[in-house]
């Protein structure tokens, strides 16, 4: 394969920013909250610097900040519900990074090691498709077309009402490491029957 065409296939698979990721809140805002945490009678304006924050909502640590702000004024239902969406932020990126690893092993041929670190992206977070198509691809290029088959089910069977991101259909209708896949009859019938699957 031409460096050109790994590279293309290397940006559009791994660079794309992921789903959760947008603005975040300047430093210089988490740093002022910080000193505001620190004065009791001062968590009420950082709350309220933060919520003015337009990236508040994709970014864990802004987040966490305004949890320990609320937490503080006793607000524990809000104060959850910051933690855990920061929680889900960072496990997010956690299994990103993951991929990213995953990535390093199928460019380099190094199938166990690209098998591992997606393995280890679906199991911090397998509710996305790229731990999924990463697994997909070392598994088919491995060339165990039954064990991709039982990790799509796996995957299938642990996202929210069965149902998943339209991008992993269009990975696998599409991709040139699946073609082995879309060989296999349980995958043509999974693809022929895909609309009711997907999350829109």
């Amino acid at each position: 394969m031409s460096r050109n065409l790994l590279q293309k296939r290397f940006m559009d698979r791994y660079l794309r920013p992921v789903a959760t990721e947008t603005r975040s809140v300047p430093e210089s805002v988490r740093e002022t909250a910080r000193r505001l945490l620190r004065d009791e009678a001062r968590y009420g304006e950082c709350i309220a610097m933060l919520d003015a924050q337009p990236g508040i909502e994709s970014d864990p640590f802004g987040l966490k900040l305004r949890g320990v702000a609320k937490l503080s004024m006793k607000n524990f239902d809000e104060a959850e519900a910051d933690f855990l969406d920061a929680i889900r932020l960072l496990t997010r990126e956690s299994s990103a990074l993951h991929c990213n690893l995953a990535a390093v092993g199928i460019e380099r041929g190094e199938l166990d090691q690209a098998l591992t670190a997606a393995t280890t992206a679906m199991s911090i977070d397998c509710s996305w498709y790229l731990p999924v198509v990463n697994t997909l691809c070392a598994l088919a290029l491995q060339g165990d077309v039954d064990s991709a088959w039982q990790a799509l089910v796996n995957a299938l069977e642990s996202w929210p009402d069965g149902r998943f991101d339209p991008e992993l259909i269009r990975y696998l209708q599409s991709d040139g490491i699946l073609s082995i896949l879309r060989r296999d009859g349980r995958f043509q019938q999974f693809l022929a029957e895909s609309n009711g699957y997907i999350n829109v």
